[in-house]
């Protein structure tokens, strides 16, 4: 397996390699930053039989381009019987895991506890600071794009829980250099945080809602909207969808400034990313409707009014792993198998 990194300014480098052993599987989750976090595991779930339920064996190791940085000790890769999963690796190379039961088949029951932490090397030591720990259900989790604020979206739906007690949508806003709550939003649901943290888009039963610093920014009935909306880098812009209009918007007030039609041939959008620029880039494909064995698909870049500034089509599915610059005029994508695309635009 081979690791490459994108880093901000749009520019592709080559992070490490990393040799499978047999009967091994691999899978790596990217960082924020220069470090990523490679996870071995060794064996399956055995079912059935006199092993039935048995857990593989695997092992954490966090990277840079200088090799390893350090291995997630097995004391910390369980909590109590609950297994660790790698959310996300920070840009200081900590990662922001979760943990809940394993069961047969990898299987999550809905009323376990779960539980959240940050995984850090100081010094040589590698140690755990708790997050959560409670008996509700993740419905979603965010982090900034600096890794210094991550989003537990919580909840539990009914009947599992008697009225009182019921907790149908919470947000907790953590830091991650201490494990400080930083705010608790009720009824909130968060996709999205600015590279900052600072700037949070999210929505509850009735509305979409910006939140910077702590305060409700924008708010506006969410009507037919998507809850799947997006942030900019830098908090200026938002995302979001009727259908399948595509809304581009100022995120200080939720005004409109651009909307984006389908383009004709195609049946269904793909992917989304939206830039600190405004731009925003879109993969439509064809076929869902009709039976093609060969599919199309299309990337189309757009600008924050809504018009095209880019289009490129391709045959079937290719396109993969959309991600821009910091300034917001450097697109990076995956050509698959394995060509790495960038195109430039002009800044706005």
């Amino acid at each position: 397996m081979i690791v490459y990194r994108l880093d901000n300014k749009g520019n592709i480098h080559r992070a490490g390699r990393h040799e499978y052993a047999k009967g091994e599987g691999m899978s790596v989750v990217a960082g924020l930053g220069e470090y990523y976090a490679v996870t071995r595991v060794r064996g399956l779930f055995v079912l059935p039989g006199p092993n039935a339920g048995d857990l593989p064996s695997w092992d954490i190791r966090v990277y840079s381009a200088k090799g390893e940085q350090y291995r997630v000790p097995d004391k910390l890769l369980r909590w109590g019987d609950h297994s660790l999963k790698t959310e996300a690796v920070l840009p200081d190379g900590s990662i922001f895991a979760t943990y809940s039961k394993a069961h047969p088949g990898g299987i999550r029951e809905l009323d376990e506890p779960l539980r959240a932490a940050i995984i850090r090397e100081v010094g040589g030591q590698v140690n755990r600071i708790e997050l959560y720990a409670g008996n509700e259900e993740l419905f979603t989790c965010a982090v900034s794009g600096d890794g210094s604020v991550v989003a537990l979206c919580l909840g539990s739906s009914p009947p599992r829980k008697p009225e009182p007690e019921r907790l149908l949508n919470v947000c907790l806003l953590f830091s991650t250099r201490d494990g400080t709550l930083l705010s608790k939003m009720d009824g909130f649901v968060v996709p999205s945080l600015s590279d900052d943290g600072k700037t949070v888009v999210g929505t509850t039963a009735r509305s979409l809602e910006v939140w910077r610093d702590g305060k409700r920014l924008a708010q506006q009935p969410i009507g037919d909207y998507s809850r799947l909306i997006e942030v900019s880098a830098n908090g200026v812009f938002v995302r979001g969808h009727i259908g399948e209009d595509i809304h581009i918007m100022e995120a200080s007030s939720l005004r409109l400034l651009g909307k984006i039609t389908r383009p004709a041939g195609f049946d269904a959008k793909d992917d989304m990313a939206i830039s600190s620029s405004g731009k925003l880039a879109v993969t439509f494909s064809e076929g869902r409707r009709k039976r093609a064995v060969q599919k199309r698909s299309g990337l189309y870049v757009f600008g924050k009014d809504g018009r095209t500034l880019y289009r490129q089509h391709y045959p079937g599915l290719p396109v993969s792993q959309m991600s821009w610059s910091s300034d917001g005029n450097i697109l990076c994508y995956f050509l698959t198998p394995n060509r790495l695309m960038r195109v430039s635009f002009e800044p706005n």
